[in-house]
C-alpha cells in the first residue's frame, strides 16, 4: 500500500537545510550537501546527489535512492550510504530503497524493510525481522534472523540467499539458499516448488527441497540430513567430516555419497542413481550404481534391474536378480549378473564375466576380443572399430561384428554369426547355425555333418566351398546366389535376382521380381511368383518342380511337375515329358500335352484339355459333382462318339486314337459322358 505524506519538501541544487513536521513527510534535498531532518512521523528521504545528513527522526522512516544516477551501497548499522555522486551520513533510519542499478544495502538491528529495485542487488538484513524484497534482476540475500520475510515475484530474477539460522523459503520465488556460518549447530532449509540449490556449512544442517528438481549438498562439516522432496533432486553428502542421511522423495534422485553416508528411498519412488567413492551395495528400491575414482571398489546390486558401472581401476560388481547392465569401466573387473537377463560391457582382454547356467538370457559388449567359452552368456556384440575376434560357447549364441575385419567362432549350439561391416570370416561349427552376409568377400566356413546351416546375405554369395545348406536374400538390390552340391533352398528378395542351385535336391524361390533360376543336377522345386520369372533346367538332370502363384507353362524347359497355389482360376501346360499336374481350389484348366500325364485339378469346376498327340494320360480326381469337364473336340470336331468311352473296373477309358487314351481313375462311365465336350 502506498503510504500518504502530509507535507512534502523539495530542495534546490544547492546546499538545503529541512526539519519536518510532527506527521508523515517526504523530503528530497535534490543537489547539494543537504541537512534532512524528519521529524516525528513516518517520513521518506531522498537525498539526491552530494553529500548529504540524513536524520529519520521518530518514527519508521525510509530513505530511497530511487531516482539516483548509480548505484549505492548502505550500511544502517554504521549510518553511511556510499555512491560514486556522493556519501551521505544517516541515522534514524529503519527503511532502504534501493536504486535501479546493483545495489549493496544492509540493515541493521531493527525491523528493517529493504527494497533492491531493478538490478543485481544484494539485501542484507542484519539482526531483526527485516522484510527483504528483491525486485527484478538476479538479486542475493542475506538472512540473520528466522524471522525474516524475502518478497520475490515469479520471474523477479534468479536469486540467492545466504542464511546464518534456520531459514524457509516455501513462499517465495527464490531458488537457492546456503548456509554461510561454520559455526552453527543444528539448522533447517526448506526450499519451494522451484529448481533450488540448497547449500549447508559445517553445522549440522537439514536441507529440504519440497517441489522441483533441486540440488541438495553438503559443504564439509557435521551430519547433516536432505530431503529432496517432490522432482527429479539431485543430494550431494560428499565431503563432510560426518556421515548424512540422504532421502529422496518419489521421482528421479540422484545421490552422490561418501563415508557411511545412508540413502534412503522407498518402493516405486522412481529410477534413481547412486554416485559412491567407496564399497557399496544398493539398498532394495534404488536401481543405479556408479563408483567413481581409480580406486579397486565393489558394487553390488539388488533384485531390481539395476545398471552399475566401476572405476578406473579393478572392480567387483555384481548383479544379483534382474535384469542388470554392469560396465566395469577401465581396469580388470569381474562381473557377476546372477539371475535375469543381463549384459555386461567388457574392454579389457581380462576382464572375467562369471554367469551360470539359468540364469537369463544375456550379452556381453566388447571392445576386445573375447571368448563366451566357461561362460553361459548367450549374446555377443562387438564394438569399436578394430577387428576383434569373438569365441562362443556350447549355447545357441548370437554374435554380431563391429565395422571391422572380424572373426567369429561359433562353437556348438545353433548359432547366429553376424560380421556387421567389414570383410569377416565367420565359423558355424556343431549346431544348425545362422550366418549374416554383408558382403560377398564375407567367408563362411561350415563342415560337413555340422548340422543344416543357413546364410542371409545382402550381397551376392556362393555357397560353394562350404557345407551350407541355405541361402535366402535380403535388401533392395538384385543379386546372385549360388549353391553347392547339398540339398539347397534359396529364397531371393523383392529385386531381379538370379540363383543357381548346382548339384543337390534344391528349392528355388525368387520371391519378388522378375527372376531367374538355374537349379542344375538333382530334383529340383521352382517357386514361380510372377509370369515372367525364367527358370532353366536342362535335359537329365533329375525331376523338376515348378510351384507357380498363377497360370504357368511347362513348354520351353525340361521340368517335369507342375503344381498351382492360391484361390484363382489358372491354366497349367505341361511339355513333351511325363508331366504331373496339379490344381488348386479353383476352376483350372489343365493341358498335359504329350507324353504321359498325371492331371489333379483339386477342388473347383476343372477342365482338362487335351489335342491330338497329347499321348496316354490319367485323370486322378474326375468329380462329377465338382462339374468337372473333359474336352476332347479337338479330337472330335465336336461330333459325339460314346463308343470311344469305356468302363474298365473302377476307371474310365476314353481312346482318342491308339496312341492316345485318357484314363480317368475311379469313375463312372455315364458321369463322364455327361461331362465331356465333344
Amino acid at each position: 500500500m502506498t503510504p500518504v505524506f502530509d507535507a512534502v519538501f523539495t530542495g534546490t541544487p544547492g546546499n538545503d537545510t529541512y526539519l519536518g513536521t510532527e506527521s508523515t513527510d517526504t523530503i528530497d534535498g535534490l543537489g547539494g550537501h543537504d541537512s534532512l531532518n524528519g521529524g516525528d512521523g513516518d517520513d521518506l528521504m531522498i537525498g539526491g546527489a552530494g553529500n548529504d545528513t540524513l536524520v529519520g527522526g521518530s518514527g519508521l522512516d525510509t530513505v530511497s535512492f530511487a531516482t539516483s544516477t548509480s548505484y549505492v551501497w548502505v550500511r544502517l548499522a554504521e549510518g553511511t550510504a556510499t555512491s560514486p555522486t556522493g556519501t551521505d551520513t544517516l541515522s534514524q533510519i529503519e527503511n532502504i530503497i534501493g536504486s535501479r542499478f546493483s545495489d549493496d544495502l544492509w540493515g541493521d538491528a531493527n525491523a528493517n524493510r529493504i527494497e533492491g529495485g531493478d538490478g543485481e542487488d544484494v539485501l542484507d538484513g542484519r539482526l531483526g525481522a527485516d522484510t527483504l524484497v528483491g525486485g527484478n534482476g538476479h538479486d542475493y540475500y542475506v538472512v540473520h534472523d528466522s524471522r525474516t520475510v524475502i518478497v520475490e515475484e515469479d520471474n523477479g530474477g534468479f536469486d540467492d540467499v545466504s542464511t546464518y539460522v534456520s531459514f524457509d523459503i516455501s513462499g517465495t520465488a527464490v531458488e537457492n539458499v546456503g548456509v554461510v556460518d561454520p559455526n552453527l549447530g543444528n539448522i533447517t532449509i526448506r526450499g519451494n516448488g522451484l529448481n533450488n540449490t540448497l547449500r549447508g556449512s559445517l553445522g549440522n544442517e537439514t536441507l529440504i527441497g519440497e517441489g522441483g528438481d533441486d540440488l541438495l549438498r553438503s559443504s564439509g562439516g557435521g551430519y547433516d540430513r536432505m530431503e529432496g522432496g517432490l522432482g527429479n533432486d539431485a543430494l550431494d553428502g560428499r565431503g563432510q567430516a560426518g556421515d548424512a542421511t540422504l532421502i529422496g522423495g518419489v521421482d528421479n534422485d540422484t545421490y552422490y555419497i561418501d563415508g557411511a553416508d545412508l540413502v534412503e528411498e522407498a518402493d516405486l519412488e522412481g529410477t534413481d542413481w547412486v554416485y559412491a567413492v567407496m564399497d557399496y551395495t544398493l539398498g532394495s528400491a534404488l536401481e543405479n550404481l556408479v563408483l567413481e575414482g581409480t580406486a579397486n571398489l565393489a558394487g553390488t546390486g539388488n533384485s531390481l534391474d539395476n545398471a552399475i558401472t566401476g572405476t578406473t581401476g579393478n572392480n567387483a560388481l555384481t548383479g544379483q536378480a534382474g535384469n542388470d547392465v554392469l560396465d566395469g569401466a577401465a581396469g580388470q573387473d569381474t562381473m557377476t549378473g546372477g539371475v535375469g537377463d543381463d549384459t555386461y560391457y567388457v574392454d579389457n582382454l581380462n576382464d572375467k564375466v562369471k554367469e551360470l547356467h539359468l540364469e537369463g538370457t544375456d550379452t556381453v559388449f566388447t571392445s576386445v576380443s573375447y571368448s563366451l567359452f566357461g561362460r553361459a552368456v548367450e549374446v555377443l556384440i562387438m564394438t569399436g572399430t578394430g577387428g576383434l575376434t569373438a569365441t562362443g560357447n556350447s549355447l545357441n549364441n548370437v554374435m554380431t561384428g563391429n565395422a571391422g575385419k572380424n572373426t567369429l567362432n561359433g562353437e556348438t549350439g545353433n548359432d547366429i554369426l553376424d560380421g556387421a561391416g567389414g570383410l569377416d570370416t565367420l565359423y558355424g561349427a556343431m549346431g544348425d547355425d545362422t550366418y549374416y552376409v554383408n558382403a560377398s568377400d564375407d567367408q563362411v566356413v561350415e563342415l560337413n555333418g555340422e548340422g543344416r546351416d543357413t546364410v542371409i546375405a545382402t550381397a551376392s554369395f556362393s555357397l560353394q566351398g562350404t557345407a551350407v545348406e541355405n541361402l535366402i536374400m535380403t535388401g533392395a538390390a538384385g543379386i546372385t546366389g549360388w549353391g553347392n552340391a547339398l540339398d539347397n533352398v534359396m529364397t531371393g528378395n523383392a529385386s531381379k535376382n538370379t540363383l543357381y542351385g548346382d548339384d543337390g535336391n534344391d528349392s528355388l524361390d525368387g520371391a519378388g521380381g522378375i527372376d531367374t533360376m538355374y537349379g542344375g543336377m538333382g530334383d529340383d522345386t521352382y517357386y514361380v511368383n510372377f509370369g515372367g520369372d525364367k527358370v532353366v533346367e536342362l535335359a537329365g538332370q533329375g525331376r523338376d518342380t515348378v510351384i507357380a502363384s498363377g497360370s504357368y507353362s511347362l513348354q520351353g524347359t525340361v521340368v517335369e511337375d507342375l503344381t498351382v497355389t492360391g484361390d484363382q482360376n489358372f491354366a497349367l501346360f505341361g511339355n513333351s515329358l511325363g508331366n504331373t499336374l496339379i490344381g488348386n481350389s479353383a476352376n483350372n484348366m489343365l493341358v498335359g500335352l504329350g507324353a504321359r500325364d498325371v492331371l489333379t485339378g483339386g477342388l473347383g469346376a476343372d477342365t482338362f484339355l487335351f489335342s491330338p498327340g497329347s499321348g496316354r494320360d490319367r485323370i486322378t480326381d474326375f468329380n462329377a459333382t465338382d462339374n468337372d469337364s473333359i474336352r476332347i473336340s479337338d479330337y472330335t470336331g465336336g461330333v459325339a462318339t460314346a463308343g470311344i468311352v469305356t468302363q474298365s473296373g473302377t476307371s474310365v477309358l476314353i481312346t482318342l486314337t491308339a496312341d492316345d487314351v485318357v484314363t480317368v481313375l475311379n469313375a463312372a462311365r455315364a458321369d463322364v459322358l455327361a461331362h465331356i465336350i465333344w
